[in-house]
């Protein structure tokens, strides 16, 4: 996937439809809710940084994430996950699952209220006691500084 393109706006989608995948996408059959609580942290800020870390390098900002490198992404087991925990996430589900989200990018440039609402239900989860705005600003600077240097890179050498 190309996390520069205008047209990338999340890392992964929960259906309650089973799908076969195409060559650029992985599926998981889980129950609905660890569904719907998996893609919220796929689709966090937390993730993204973890697959830019963790990608196959293949053209800039155009990024592989084979089969060998998801087995070692840290993911959220739902088990694990107390029923306050779980009622938390499934709510950001609820509250991001009809919105069209702009690029990547755009999320991360004007600190998208919606990524917000996935970011700061993970910090909660994860038990972070510092300052989630101060954190927030850092991380989306940073992300949106290596997706562009990524991009940028990709235009030179075509």
């Amino acid at each position: 996937m190309d996390l520069s393109a205008p047209h990338t706006n999340a890392l992964a989608f929960y259906s309650s439809i089973d799908a076969a995948p195409t060559k650029m996408m992985w599926s998981l059959k889980v129950p609905d809710e660890e569904g719907k609580i998996i893609v919220t942290y796929l689709n966090s800020s937390f993730n993204l940084l973890q697959a830019l870390l963790h990608r196959a390098e293949t053209r800039g900002a155009f990024i592989g994430l084979s089969k060998y490198i998801l087995n070692d992404f840290l993911v959220v087991d739902p088990s694990k996950l107390s029923s306050d925990e779980r009622e938390i996430l499934l709510d950001v589900f609820r509250k991001v699952r009809g919105v069209e989200l702009p690029s990547i990018l755009d999320q991360l440039r004007r600190k998208n209220p919606y990524r917000q609402v996935i970011d700061r239900a993970w910090l909660e989860i994860l038990g972070y006691e510092g300052d989630a705005d101060e954190l927030l600003d850092g991380l989306y600077e940073s992300l949106a500084y290596e997706i562009e240097l990524l991009k940028k890179l990709m235009a030179e050498h075509g």
